[in-house]
């Protein structure tokens, strides 16, 4: 059956002026890729929906383990998430725009731009979700498997459009999240913030995550180009945009919903591991509810980059997100061992409303408020969109 594509949500990437996207005369990007390529991502687990070869589900090893109940993922101490019940996925699977020297993925198997057709925001999230059930669907012959966790796991809540890639080079990212939304799924976006026009058509189009991301791994202009490699141009002056945005998401002057924002650092020893001073600068500037201080893992491609002797210890990384707290009167809260990162709250209320509480009514709620995910609210976010004017916002980190 041929699905016939609509108009994209995103006009910087417009199926119906952007000839790489149109359906009816542009390859699939199964014939751009190298087929060893598609391989060694299936053998690693990577299950690709749709019929394009874009978007794609891998189960989290913190979702075998929560249904094995050995352990959770540290989004469920910071945050609540159900890992036996996540759903690891993205959308842009072989584009991304940065070559961060730290990243686990083959950056070398990506590409800067879109390629190849595209497919429907509704195919992606009902495969992604009918994915992930058919790769939990072995667990019950397993002794070690909580088989009461193993029931629920067939019935996601969550979703983390983080897999691979960055998501918001895909056209359709604001229905996409929406869709989720309308069956009852928080949506966790992790970006680069490469395209902060991307990230704030998601406001005008209704669109809004439950918890917004972005990476944040250089405390300066000049290392942010040597650790995150940038393949487009004036990218640092993009994040600069994006983390303008941001400080307006966590102000509350973009969307009622109230979504969360974090920065999201990643550290490696005698790479990005120092310059309190400058990140603590960025996080008063963006004043995001969290910040994430993660280390850096040895994994996957990375290990040619960096290897094991750059992996910091978890002690390590206490220290550095002590002083961070300090610098930045952030709050630390929080800490997984195991995966090596340290939460600093922005307030008492970031601290008291951190961790979510998911009804299957389609609502969200938090210790503070409910928050219902309603396709009215959408269409009136939509519309005042169209209608309203926004103010240009100039980067306040500078050129």
């Amino acid at each position: 059956m041929k699905i016939m594509l609509e108009k994209s949500d995103n006009p910087t990437l417009d199926l119906s002026e952007n000839p790489a996207h149109a359906p009816t005369s542009a390859p699939s990007i199964a014939d751009k890729m190298a087929a060893q390529m598609v391989k060694k991502q299936q053998s690693a687990g990577y299950y690709f929906v749709g019929s394009n070869m874009h978007a794609a589900v891998k189960v989290c090893m913190w979702t075998k383990k929560s249904i094995r109940g050995e352990a959770a993922c540290y989004k469920a101490s910071f945050y609540g998430i159900k890992s036996h019940r996540c759903v690891q996925m993205s959308p842009a699977v072989p584009y991304c725009n940065h070559s961060c020297i730290h990243c686990w993925r083959d950056t070398s198997a990506h590409y800067s731009g879109w390629h190849g057709g595209t497919d429907p925001p509704d195919i992606i999230a009902s495969e992604s979700i009918m994915a992930q059930i058919k790769l939990l669907n072995g667990f019950p012959g397993s002794a070690k498997t909580d088989m009461a966790k193993h029931r629920e796991s067939s019935d996601p809540i969550h979703v983390a459009i983080s897999l691979d890639g960055e998501p918001t080079l895909y056209a359709h990212l604001p229905r996409l999240i929406r869709e989720y939304h309308a069956r009852g799924l928080t949506t966790f976006l992790v970006s680069n913030g490469s395209n902060p026009q991307v990230l704030e058509r998601l406001e005008q189009q209704g669109a809004m995550p439950t918890q917004l991301y972005l990476s944040f791994n250089s405390p300066t202009k000049e290392e942010y180009k040597k650790i995150v490699v940038p393949l487009i141009p004036d990218a640092w002056e993009k994040y600069c945009r994006s983390l303008d945005y941001l400080a307006r998401v966590g102000k509350g002057e973009v969307d009622k919903a109230m979504t969360r924002t974090v920065l999201r650092m990643t550290l490696a020893l005698n790479h990005n591991m120092h310059g309190i001073e400058g990140y603590a600068t960025f996080i008063k500037h963006a004043k995001p509810h969290y910040v994430e201080v993660k280390a850096y893992m040895a994994l996957g491609s990375s290990r040619n980059r960096l290897g094991p002797s750059r992996m910091p210890t978890h002690a390590q990384i206490k220290e550095f997100a002590a002083s961070l707290a300090k610098e930045s009167g952030y709050i630390t809260t929080a800490q997984h061992a195991l995966s090596r990162i340290v939460l600093l709250c922005r307030d008492e209320d970031a601290v008291k409303s951190r961790i979510l509480k998911v009804s299957r009514n389609g609502g969200i709620k938090t210790s503070k408020e409910a928050i219902p995910i309603i396709e009215e609210q959408a269409r009136q976010a939509i519309q005042a969109g169209k209608s309203g004017q926004r103010a240009n916002h100039r980067p306040a980190c500078g050129s």
